[in-house]
């Protein structure tokens, strides 16, 4: 299972077949390594090992959340360029859990409000795999809608070394606190709760560097039609409503304008000033403002 602090980009993103990442042991050592294409994690741990001088049997590897297997190839966790993994020594007790290294954190099938909903549709999200199934608005650099990296650290010491008890299975679980439980592996750190956070994708981004979600965006899997002009998009805006209602996201952009425009935005105690489903369905207001980022600077 791999933790992750992850400085991501691009996927794989090879100069010379190879691949620079930094490992973290401890708070005072990250060493850069240089991947070559067909790594496994038993690779990795004898690089680090030997520039280490440490027994590379007693080093565990730990990123987004999960302790990755010897036999696992890197190119299949999903790093990317100047990503951070961490390695830790101590032999902490485990976790009785079933969470597969195989499965890396940030492909975690849940792309809807619902956890039931996540589910049933999780085998057409195994049939997209290598997309993004998380979606942020990059405040800087790239002032953009942009595919996002989903991340977690320990809540008390807010290091990547907790190793999580199971995955989230819904939104819920990653945007409230204290529902997903794991171990932190760090020396001195005895946490037991998971922090989950989003990195922007499209760029190196610092280890502190955390993106807004913006979970009523998704993959359009089913190419289900846009609500108003009924054309098939590959990513569209999903209206919390019971008929989950699909706009794409340039009609969604005149949609938010033609409202502006019209000073017909609803006022809601608790949210604020937001809009609902074109249909006018009831408990719809979109409630995350972020998502309004995407009218651009000007509105």
């Amino acid at each position: 299972m791999i933790i992750g602090l992850f400085v991501t980009q691009e996927p794989v993103k090879m100069q010379c077949d190879k691949l620079k990442i930094f490992v973290k042991c401890g708070p005072e050592t990250m060493i850069p390594v240089y991947l070559e294409s067909d790594w496994t994690i038993y690779d990795l741990k004898s690089a680090v090992g030997s520039k280490l001088c440490l027994n590379s049997d007693d080093l565990r590897i730990i990123f987004a959340g999960k302790e990755l297997h010897d036999k696992v190839k890197l190119q299949d966790c999903d790093v990317g360029e100047q990503s951070v993994i961490h390695a830790v020594q101590q032999k902490k007790k485990q976790l009785d859990i079933s969470v597969e290294a195989k499965c890396p954190l940030n492909k975690t099938p849940f792309c809807s409000d619902s956890c039931e909903n996540d589910r049933e549709i999780e085998n057409d999200v195994k049939t997209y795999s290598k997309k993004s199934h998380f979606f942020v608005f990059c405040n800087s650099p790239c002032n953009a809608l942009c595919p996002g990296k989903l991340r977690v650290r320990c809540s008390s010491c807010k290091e990547g070394t907790l190793t999580v008890g199971q995955d989230p299975t819904c939104w819920d679980d990653v945007l409230k606190s204290g529902r997903i439980n794991g171990l932190c592996q760090a020396e001195n750190c005895d946490g037991t709760v998971a922090e989950f956070y989003f990195k922007c994708a499209n760029h190196i981004a610092s280890s502190d560097d955390s993106s807004v979600p913006l979970y009523l965006i998704k993959n359009n899997f089913k190419n289900v039609p846009c609500i108003a002009c009924t054309g098939e998009s590959p990513m569209v805006l999903v209206f919390p409503c019971i008929d989950q209602h699909v706009i794409c996201i340039e009609c969604f952009r005149l949609y938010c304008t033609s409202r502006l425009n019209e000073r017909r935005f609803i006022q809601d105690k608790t949210i604020g000033y937001s809009i609902d489903c074109p249909a006018g369905c009831p408990d719809s207001l979109v409630k995350e403002p972020h998502h309004f980022k995407l009218l651009g600077d000007e509105q």
